[in-house]
C-alpha cells in the first residue's frame, strides 16, 4: 500500500482543493490530510481562518477522496508527519 499524505488548511474549500486532493489520491492507495492548527493558520497567512481546525478538519474527513485527516500539530510541523509515515508527500503550488 503506498501512503500520500497532503497538507492544507482548507478554509473555504473550492474547486482548486477538491482538484489538488484528488490528484494528491491517484499517487497512491490512502490518502492522509492535514489539515492546518488556527494557530498556525494565522502565522501563515496573516489572518485568522473563516472556519475553526476543527470544522475544517470535519469537512475534510468527510471527502470521498480522503482516507483519514488529522489536525496539524501546533509546534513541530513534522511530529505528525512521523507518526503517519508517508511514501509520498503532495505539495500544492503554494506550499
Amino acid at each position: 500500500m503506498i501512503k500520500v499524505m497532503a497538507f492544507g488548511t482548507f478554509d473555504v474549500l473550492h474547486p482548486g482543493h477538491l482538484y489538488f486532493l484528488n490528484k494528491a489520491r491517484a499517487l497512491g492507495d490512502f490518502l492522509v490530510v492535514s489539515v492546518s492548527r488556527d494557530l498556525n493558520a494565522k502565522k501563515f497567512k496573516g489572518r485568522a481562518p473563516v472556519f475553526g481546525e476543527k470544522e475544517r478538519l470535519d469537512i475534510v474527513k468527510n471527502l470521498k477522496m480522503v482516507d483519514k485527516a488529522v489536525l496539524g500539530d501546533k509546534h513541530h510541523y513534522l511530529k505528525h508527519t512521523l507518526k503517519e509515515d508517508p511514501d509520498i508527500i503532495a505539495l500544492g503550488h503554494d506550499q
